[in-house]
């Protein structure tokens, strides 16, 4: 994998974390701010590190803590896997609009929900498999 991957890679497992934690806190109007915003500069982040292949606070987080990173590089597809599937499934509710259709695509969601846990798991344990059992 080259390096411009792993960072955006790296990119998604810090959104991931960030938009976990934000998740997981009592919902009200600041917190869901702080989501969007969140958002805003995930995606402000992403096109700067895409367009320039440089992002410096991500540079640091690598050299400070390169265990946590590997973490985070590992689970980093999920933001992008979540939304292309978000955009997917939004785009077919809006073209098809009967019940059978929406019930189709609750069904389809709750299967990605489990694909997403699983991938999950499995990325956790391919991160401590590679900081582990190989010496980089």
């Amino acid at each position: 994998m080259t390096s411009h991957i792993k960072d955006i890679l790296l990119l998604g497992g810090v959104s991931t974390l960030i938009s976990s934690a934000l998740a997981y806190m009592p919902q009200n109007d600041i917190i869901s701010t702080l989501d969007y915003l969140w958002f805003i500069t995930f995606v402000i982040c992403l096109i700067k590190l895409i367009w320039t292949k440089n992002l410096q606070p991500l540079n640091n987080f690598k050299q400070r803590f390169p265990r946590f990173s590997v973490y985070l590089t590992y689970i980093g597809w999920l933001p992008y896997i979540t939304t292309l599937c978000s955009a997917i499934l939004v785009g077919i509710n809006m073209y098809a609009e009967n019940e059978e259709t929406l019930i189709v695509l609750i069904n389809i969601q709750r299967i990605l929900e489990y694909i997403y846990v699983i991938g999950f798991i499995i990325s956790l344990i391919a991160a401590t498999y590679r900081i582990f059992s190989k010496k980089s």
